[in-house]
């Protein structure tokens, strides 16, 4: 029987995510194409665990940059590595959604979606505060 994720892992694992997007959105192209890069580690009971993503990704913009801010919701899919103990790689995605002000300032809620690794789901819920440049 595989052991709990949590119980590996921890609770919490800090994230540093970086994103590209190519181009901007606008009333007639409220979509936008990037790509992501995410990455995750803790060192817990003893045992270094780590994630790192990279893939494509697509946010949709609720409407054009017009007003004070706007609701977004995407996707992406990609590459992630995921440590415990010993790496693994595996086809990931995650699904997001969040609010953005004009002024670039966002927050941002993600569900990281990885194949097992080890009989072990690391999947997660990711919560991110940030600024778009």
């Amino acid at each position: 029987m595989a052991t709990s994720t949590k119980r590996i892992m921890g609770a919490t694992l800090p994230m540093v995510s970086l994103s590209y997007d190519a181009g901007k959105s606008t009333s007639e192209k409220p979509m936008i194409y990037g790509v992501y890069f995410d990455f995750a580690q803790n060192r817990h009971s003893g045992t270094n665990n780590s994630v790192t993503a990279f893939g494509v990704s697509a946010r949709y913009l609720s409407r054009a940059p017009l007003t004070d801010g706007r609701y977004f919701m995407g996707g992406g899919v990609g590459s992630y590595d995921v440590k415990i103990g010993r790496a693994n790689s595996k086809v990931g995605g995650k699904l997001f959604g969040g609010y953005e002000l004009n002024n670039g300032y966002f927050g941002e809620v993600t569900y990281h979606l990885i194949n097992k690794v080890n009989g072990n789901d690391p999947s997660a819920v990711a919560f991110a505060v940030g600024r778009r440049f």
